[in-house]
């Protein structure tokens, strides 16, 4: 079960939950209550999700042999393409018996493809790899918002169609979700920096070294947090409790900065910094729904 990472497959879900409440509660949202709709399409990114890690893991195989000699792949190549295909046609057909064609090729057929091509060669060329997987961490938000909003109403000029607040949060989750996952790729690939040199992959850190990429991982989540903390500022006042949520969400995002300059190894650092993003992530996540 770990090769399909139950947690993060979680958040996931939980991503699809917060975006579905969110932009089904907004003013211009659409007056019918999708609730099948959204639930198969999260069911369905869930398995794509499942499907990516797999084979991100199967062609991994021979640096996970350096990185993390502890890790044993558990599936044959044959078994593995078996459980690869069936996820994803799993997905595909669920989105082919509720969506639209083209629906179903931009946020399932073009994610399932973006997440091989990742697998197999973007994750080993610098930068590109990393923006890839934070451009795919907002395609699930953005393709819940897209079955709950009415682009007509989205494009009308009276702004008193927006719920105040909720449409900025939205923003907000989406491009901090953006940034702190490419903080996050960085940091992971500063991890993994001994087993890329071996395999002669052109990460980031191997081009540029582990100390540069990470002072470059920690800029873009100082971004990450500037804009969390600047709306932070200015809903504090405002939402009483709720905004505790959005509190420690920013204290997290520089706890997780803490972390990454301040430790006695590589391994420990980027280990401690990662798992403070990712829950920091959750909690922005809660602070979104409650919102």
């Amino acid at each position: 079960m770990k090769v399909f990472r139950p947690l993060n497959i979680g958040i996931t879900a939980l991503v699809g939950l917060v975006f579905w409440k969110m932009s089904s509660s907004l003013d211009y949202s659409k007056a019918e209550n999708l609730v099948v709709e959204n639930i198969l399409f999260v069911i369905a990114a869930c398995f794509i999700a499942a499907a990516g890690y797999l084979i991100n893991d199967f062609y991994d195989q021979e640096i996970d042999k350096i990185n993390h000699p502890q890790k044993k792949y558990p599936f044959t190549a044959k078994s593995t393409w078996q459980i690869y295909f069936l996820l994803n046609v799993i997905a595909v057909g669920i989105g082919f018996s509720v969506f639209e064609y083209d629906y179903v090729i931009v946020f399932m057929l073009l994610p399932i493809w973006g997440l091989w091509f990742y697998s197999y060669l973007l994750k080993r060329v610098a930068i590109i790899g990393n923006l890839s997987i934070a451009f795919f961490a907002i395609w699930l938000p953005v393709g819940v918002v897209l079955i709950n909003l009415q682009p007509s109403l989205m494009l009308d000029n009276d702004v008193s169609l927006i719920a105040p607040g909720k449409m900025d949060v939205l923003l907000l989750l989406m491009s901090c979700s953006f940034l702190t996952t490419f903080s996050r790729e960085v940091i992971k690939d500063v991890q993994d920096v001994k087993g890329d040199e071996v395999m002669k992959c052109k990460t980031f850190p191997v081009l540029v070294g582990r100390d540069f990429a990470m002072v470059f991982a920690g800029v873009v989540l100082v971004i990450a947090g500037l804009i969390w903390g600047n709306f932070t500022y200015k809903i504090f006042a405002d939402l009483g409790a709720k905004s505790i949520f959005f509190f420690i969400t920013e204290l997290l995002i520089f706890l997780a900065l803490f972390f990454m300059f301040f430790g006695k190894s590589w391994s420990l650092k980027t280990k401690r910094s990662s798992l403070v993003i990712k829950v920091a992530m959750i909690f922005a996540l809660v602070s979104g729904f409650i919102f």
